[in-house]
């Protein structure tokens, strides 16, 4: 079970394994998460479903942004996404890596590698988003990276 504690004690965190997370001046809470060894400011989103992070390729500015080359686990899927949010669109190809959130990991996770994307993203300050809600609201058609990690 994954265990989420805002601004735990340090001591919490070490004897009950619980995560921190850092509140946004703008939207939400984020905190760093690694995908293929590579590791990416992260927004945990409760208001949707999909993993996604920003490719080599995006012209996606101020985004740290995944490079599968950098990755001995990364395999290509190549199915196309679009997702619309509010206030944004981004689209891209899926990939699968590894995703190790805390001590969590989930091996071989599908993620949307981001190619395209409106300009409040790279406004907003995070990386990559780390959708929480339902498979069925996936727009990749993927088993979420929470689900995964609760089924650990």
């Amino acid at each position: 079970m994954l265990l989420i504690k805002i601004n735990s004690h340090p001591a919490e965190k070490r004897l009950l394994g619980r995560e921190n997370l850092t509140k946004s001046n703008i939207v939400g809470y984020y905190r760093e998460i690694t995908i293929g060894n590579q590791a990416f400011k992260t927004l945990f989103d409760l208001g949707s479903s999909d993993n996604w992070i920003s490719f080599k390729n995006c012209d996606c500015s101020n985004q740290k942004q995944f490079n599968q080359s950098l990755s001995k686990t990364f395999n290509p899927i190549g199915n196309p996404f679009f997702i619309e949010y509010i206030a944004s669109i981004v689209a891209g190809n899926t990939g699968k890596d590894n995703v190790l959130v805390g001590r969590i990991e989930t091996v071989d996770q599908i993620f949307g590698l981001v190619t395209a994307e409106e300009d409040i993203f790279a406004e907003l300050g995070f990386d990559s988003i780390f959708g929480m809600g339902f498979n069925h609201l996936n727009a990749m058609n993927a088993t979420t990276p929470f689900s995964n990690m609760v089924e650990l």
